[in-house]
């Protein structure tokens, strides 16, 4: 007889030979007896895994469902408010717009720089825009503007631009997100 054990420690069962005479087992028959035991483990070890690895993907499978339903919605959502979102990597100062946003105001790219983005709003409006950036990037002060933009299809319209800063743990500005809603309907 041989005990299996898991690699904690603990003894699930035996492995054995049975014959229907008695013989005593060499050590060579010991050892492959002990070999055969640990690859008993290793096969009932890799089964334990399969299963937890099956729950994981099936887990997996469930989040990433839940997750395009939650993002149809908010596509939904920002569709009918007129609103889409926007980040800017810190240090490097690139701006990726969200798709609704490319879609939307039909921008030729969904990432450009801060300069390309201000000079889209109207000429009153650029040293503001501006400011708010620079504060939310250099002191993390959240900001709320309203302001013309004049698109290169020469499409003008109001928004509202809001945006926020994002901290890493050591509590240094990574970057800015915020949204973008047309707000031309309530401006008229």
């Amino acid at each position: 007889c041989m005990p299996l054990v898991t690699a904690s420690g603990h003894a699930i069962g035996t492995l054995a030979v049975l014959d229907s005479v008695p013989h005593t087992m060499d050590a060579q028959q010991l050892q492959g007896l002990k070999i055969l035991a640990e690859q008993v483990m290793v096969q009932l070890e890799l089964r334990r895994q399969k299963s937890v690895l099956v729950d994981l993907l099936q887990e997996r499978d469930t989040m990433n469902a839940e997750l395009a339903a939650q993002t149809e919605t908010l596509r939904a959502v920002a569709d009918i408010a007129g609103v889409g979102g926007w980040t800017v990597e810190v240090p490097s100062l690139q701006l990726t717009w969200s798709q609704a946003m490319v879609g939307k105001y039909r921008l030729l790219d969904n990432v450009c720089t801060t300069e390309q983005v201000m000079a889209l709003y109207a000429a009153p409006y650029q040293g503001t825009m501006q400011q708010a950036l620079q504060m939310c990037i250099h002191k993390g002060t959240p900001f709320d503007v309203e302001a013309q933009v004049l698109l290169p299809n020469g499409k003008e319209f109001w928004v509202r631009t809001v945006g926020r800063a994002t901290r890493n743990v050591v509590g240094d500005i990574v970057r800015i997100q915020g949204a973008f809603q047309d707000i031309t309907a309530q401006r008229q």
